[in-house]
């Protein structure tokens, strides 16, 4: 489970820092690999096998993400060309009752 937990945090940082450009350009965890066989903070363990982290870090970075953050939407485009998209927000209750829907056309800048 702490390896999930650790997961989920990472995968938290990455997204916020995504949204914080020009702030920051990127992330950088430790540790990536472990030189010897040991319960440790690495993404992947000795024998190259992948630990939870491992997948949330390469599923947190696709080219076009949207994120919600702080109450706002923000999309990210690190591609090197536009991008045009349709944004759909929904906000629900738990029951299902729509309380707001929004739908709007948007041309995402590169990088």
């Amino acid at each position: 489970m702490s390896g999930l937990v650790q997961a989920f945090g990472v995968e938290i940082a990455i997204k916020y820092q995504r949204i914080s450009k020009p702030k920051s350009y990127g992330t950088l965890y430790w540790q990536f690999n472990d030189a010897w066989p040991a319960i440790s903070w690495s993404s992947i363990d000795y024998f190259g096998r992948w630990k939870p982290l491992q997948y949330m870090a390469k599923r947190s970075y696709p080219d076009v993400a949207v994120f919600c953050a702080d109450g706002r939407v923000v999309a990210v485009n690190d591609n090197i060309f536009a991008v045009q998209a349709l944004v759909i927000v929904k906000v629900q209750h738990f029951n299902g009752t729509l309380v707001y829907s929004q739908t709007q056309p948007v041309s995402l800048n590169p990088n």
